[in-house]
């Protein structure tokens, strides 16, 4: 049987990992679509349904319900509501896993991606897995199922991360791909507190393999800033003049800088400086690039991830906001009970060249994290 760290919770932290895919703009989205709709087609009876994770502290998600318009239409409106049951049904049909084959050990296990975060939280729930089978005495390799659905999830979104993040990081840990895992263990958590609580119990952390050595020129190991250019949530995004700047002056300093540009950016250049579009579309390059550096530079953006199970010198800016806020994994009461660290702590597996800064990346704090790290 697995231990209770691999059960612990999982209907929280699912909740937890959907609520911060932040699917607002979608809703929103919709209603404006009918409402242009409604307008245009004069539409004479409504009923609407809405639901929202609980907040933190609560106990129950929220719903809301409601309709308004021609009481004439009220049994019209029930029919329509029950077409959209069968469609929820089906959807709900379509997503659910298959049954857990509870005689599979702790070397299948099965990630869904119907439900499951679309991004580098994967790779959390990677490395946790990986450290579950050893824990439990299961064969090597890990081997690893991606649910998508009884019928297939086609949409760009699913299949650009599976493709191109999830499937190529198996083989940082050594896992495979196997079919064969489809009924195996699936821990719905996306975080990083079991695998800081079983570092702590003196468990080794994975460490990532590159796939490659990537060749230094002029023996100058560079230093890498990785940006954030994203269009959702553009609050988090790098202080994009503060990274110009202080490349400038590393590159006055002697440095060999390379900038690795958001996904959607990979191709632009970027004013004067050197890029690596490779390692903005190619998650093993990003990784053999990360390994080749002196030192690795980020913001809060998932990309961090691949630092933090790596060799190599790194620091990444994250600045922790108030309770409440709109971006939960910015707060201090997040990082304490998701991710394990206690802010302003660190992962216990980093070296003491590998840090979080728990500040804004302004230049000023970057410069003085800078000249702080060597010393």
């Amino acid at each position: 049987m697995l231990t209770k760290i691999f059960e612990e919770s999982q209907l929280e932290e699912e909740q937890l990992a959907r609520r911060l895919r932040y699917r607002n703009p979608e809703v929103v989205g919709l209603l404006e679509v009918y409402l242009d709709i409604a307008k245009r087609h004069k539409f004479s009876h409504v009923a609407i349904a809405m639901c929202k994770y609980h907040e933190p502290g609560g106990t129950a998600d929220l719903g809301a319900c409601d309709y308004a318009g021609d009481v004439a239409l009220q049994l019209s409106g029930r029919e329509t509501l029950q077409r959209l049951i069968g469609k929820l049904d089906a959807s709900i049909d379509n997503w659910m896993m298959p049954p857990r084959d509870e005689t599979l050990d702790a070397s299948h296990v099965c990630y869904n991606v119907a439900t499951g975060p679309l991004g580098f939280d994967f790779i959390y729930w990677l490395v946790d897995a990986e450290m579950t089978r050893v824990r439990e005495g299961a064969p090597a390799p890990l081997k690893v199922a991606f649910w998508c659905g009884k019928k297939e999830d086609t949409r760009p979104e699913p299949m650009l991360w599976l493709n191109h993040v999830m499937r190529p990081a198996l083989a940082f840990v050594g896992a495979v791909e196997d079919s064969a895992a489809l009924p195996g263990w699936h821990k719905v958590f996306y975080v990083t507190r079991g695998i800081v609580d079983a570092a702590k119990a003196g468990e080794a952390v994975p460490m990532f393999k590159p796939p490659r050595v990537i060749p230094i020129k002029s023996g100058k190991p560079p230093v890498t800033i990785t940006l954030r250019e994203a269009e959702h949530w553009p609050e988090r995004n790098s202080n994009m003049r503060a990274w110009l700047r202080f490349a400038d002056k590393l590159a006055w300093r002697g440095e060999r800088v390379i900038f690795v540009r958001d996904t959607a950016r990979a191709y632009e250049p970027l004013d004067v400086f050197e890029t690596y579009p490779a390692a903005s579309v190619d998650l093993g390059e990003r990784l053999s690039l990360y390994e080749a550096a002196k030192a690795n530079l980020f913001i809060s953006n998932g990309p961090g991830v691949l630092a933090l199970f790596g060799s190599k010198p790194w620091l990444q800016f994250i600045p922790i906001g108030d309770e409440g806020q709109e971006f939960a994994a910015n707060t201090a009461s997040f990082w304490r009970d998701k991710m394990g660290v206690e802010p302003p702590g660190q992962f216990p597996w980093s070296k003491p060249d590998q840090r979080i800064v728990w500040q804004e990346d302004s230049y000023e704090n970057i410069v003085a994290a800078w000249d702080e790290f060597i010393g």
